[in-house]
This record gives structure tokens, sequence and C-alpha cells, in this order.
């Protein structure tokens, strides 16, 4: 068995993942904090109104950059804890691997195996 949140808790790659995402998400804040005074310098009502579609979408351009950006790496981190718990399984002859949470007893813990193999 292997207690997931554990190895994603105790993941590099997914904390430096999380500040990156958090870091990209005040910045895109920031973008859209000028945005808005931007807009409110305008006087005339239809230039407001232009300007607002067009950050608008431009945010949710930026948006969806963003979270594609991040949906991408955090499937690539998956599939990197995937193959290392593969490896653990296959290197000590299990044919299966349970989620902690599933298991009430009687299963072997890989999970410090599975953190100290993603450092490597």
């Amino acid at each position: 068995m292997v207690d997931i949140q554990k190895v994603v808790d105790n993941s590099a790659a997914v904390n430096t993942l999380k500040v990156e995402h958090q870091s990209k998400m005040a910045e895109l804040q920031t973008w859209l904090d000028n945005a808005e005074k931007e807009i409110e310098k305008q006087t005339v009502s239809s230039k407001k109104e232009k300007l607002t579609k067009q950050y608008q979408q431009e945010f949710i351009q930026k948006q969806q950059t963003i979270q594609q950006a991040y949906a991408q790496e955090l499937q690539r981190i998956d599939a990197s804890i995937s193959e290392v718990i593969t490896k653990i399984a296959n290197k000590k002859g299990y044919d299966l691997v349970l989620v902690k949470d599933i298991v009430l007893s009687g299963a072997d813990d890989i999970t410090e195996f599975v953190i100290k193999g993603l450092k490597e």
C-alpha cells in the first residue's frame, strides 16, 4: 500500500509547482488590478466598455494559460509518481499496490520508498 497524500505532501516537485502557481496567480491579480484602474480612468462610457471587454478577454486567456500549464505539470508529476510506485512494486514482487485509505490492515507500506524514489 502507499499513502498517496503523504507522497504528494513530501514531493518537492508538487511543492515547487504550488509556489509557482501561487506566484503566477498573484501576478495575474496584479495585472487585473492595474486593468481595473485603467478602466476607471476612462471618462467616455463607450471607451470604458470597449476596454472592459478587451481586458476581460485577456484575463480569461491568461487565466486559462496558467491553469493549463498547471494541469499539464500536475499530470507529469502524477505520471512520475506512478512510475516510481510501479518500479518499487516490481522490485518487491508485488502484483498490486493499493492506496492506504482503502486498506484496513495486512499490507506492506511502501510510502517511504516512493518518497525516496522521487528524490532520486
